[in-house]
C-alpha cells in the first residue's frame, strides 16, 4: 500500500522562502568575512567585526549599526562602499 500526503503549500512556501533567505544570509556573513580577513588595517577591521557581529544578532540594534556604519564612513568610505551589498541583502 502506498502512503500518500496532502501537505499545505502555502506552508510549504513560506518555509522554503525562510530557508532561502536564512541561506542567503550565511552566504552574506561568508562574503563579509572573506572581505574582512583580506583587511590589513587593524583599526578597519576591528570596525568591520563590530558590524559583523552586530548584524549576526537576532535583534540587532539600528542604534548601533549606524553608529558604527557611520564610524565606518569616517574612516574608509571605499570600504563602507564595497560591504554595502553585503549587509543590504
Amino acid at each position: 500500500m502506498k502512503w500518500t500526503f496532502k501537505t499545505n503549500s502555502k506552508i510549504n512556501t513560506q518555509e522554503s522562502v525562510i530557508i532561502k533567505a536564512m541561506e542567503q544570509k550565511v552566504k552574506d556573513i561568508d562574503e563579509l568575512d572573506s572581505y574582512i580577513r583580506g583587511v590589513n588595517d587593524q583599526e578597519l577591521k576591528g570596525v568591520l567585526l563590530k558590524l559583523k557581529n552586530e548584524l549576526r544578532k537576532p535583534g540587532a540594534s539600528w542604534e548601533i549599526v549606524r553608529k558604527t556604519l557611520y564610524s565606518l564612513w569616517n574612516k574608509n568610505k571605499d570600504a563602507l562602499i564595497e560591504i554595502l551589498p553585503f549587509i543590504l541583502k
